[in-house]
């Protein structure tokens, strides 16, 4: 037997083991599966997006898809999108120039209460409140993930 003398179900890892390389690693989502993932949820943000479509757009299946992209990013996949959706009223919002309504239903909301009660869980003040802020120069709460 070439290699370590350990039997297969050796629970102690073979120091003759590269660990960067087979079963082992932790890693995450790969580029292309995160990047293909993070455009299709930019492209689809007005819509409702499930966990279904958002791994399908990585090619994988939903709990697979799922477990890696928490260990990628932090945040679950809705979670990440819900930044997303914030982060673009945030915009819409400092620009001053859309109403609340059309903001909630650009950014994927179902409708104008929904919004207002998720900017402010977030935000702990309302899109009103931070519209004016944003109006009058002043400092801003941070905001989860900012839309490009």
């Amino acid at each position: 037997m070439e290699g370590s003398a350990r039997g297969f179900d050796d629970p102690r890892p073979d120091p003759d083991r590269d660990p960067a390389q087979g079963k082992g690693r932790r890693r995450g989502l790969d580029r292309q599966a995160l990047g293909r993932t993070l455009g299709y949820m930019r492209a689809h943000l007005d819509q409702r997006i499930g966990l279904p479509e958002m791994a399908a757009a990585a090619c994988m299946s939903r709990f697979h898809f799922a477990r890696l992209f928490r260990r990628t990013t932090g945040c679950s996949p809705m979670e990440y999108l819900q930044g997303l959706r914030l982060g673009t009223a945030a915009r819409m919002l400092s620009e001053g120039r859309f109403a609340m309504g059309d903001i909630a239903l650009a950014t994927g909301f179902c409708d104008q209460s929904h919004f207002c009660r998720v900017f402010r869980r977030r935000t702990g003040m309302t899109p009103r409140q931070y519209a004016r802020r944003c109006a009058d120069g002043l400092p801003l709460p941070l905001m989860p993930a900012q839309a490009q």
